[in-house]
């Protein structure tokens, strides 16, 4: 079975430093909380989780929201990416 080691973030929305959340701690599988300010990126989070598993973004769509604003505007349109990484349990 194959379980979801760290998720990597860059560049996406409201995201533009690497963001990594581990879901593996001292080698035992564990969850993440997410919590923050408004306008700290959360939703970004959710929403890259969703562009990775459906290459689309459901509420996004619906306000108008193209593929193009997807990256975070200082990164001019370079390096944006999702990385997952699983392990083999």
């Amino acid at each position: 079975m194959l379980k979801i080691k760290k998720i990597t973030i860059e560049n996406f929305r409201g995201l533009r430093l690497p963001l990594v959340v581990d879901f593996v701690k001292g080698n035992k599988p564990t969850s993440a909380l997410i919590y923050g300010r408004n306008g700290t990126g959360k939703s970004s989070i959710v929403d890259a989780w969703e562009w990775f598993l459906n290459f689309n973004i459901e509420n996004l769509r619906r306000e108008g929201v193209v593929f193009t604003d997807f990256p975070h505007k200082a990164s001019g349109g370079n390096n944006s990416y999702i990385s997952v990484d699983f392990q083999n349990a």
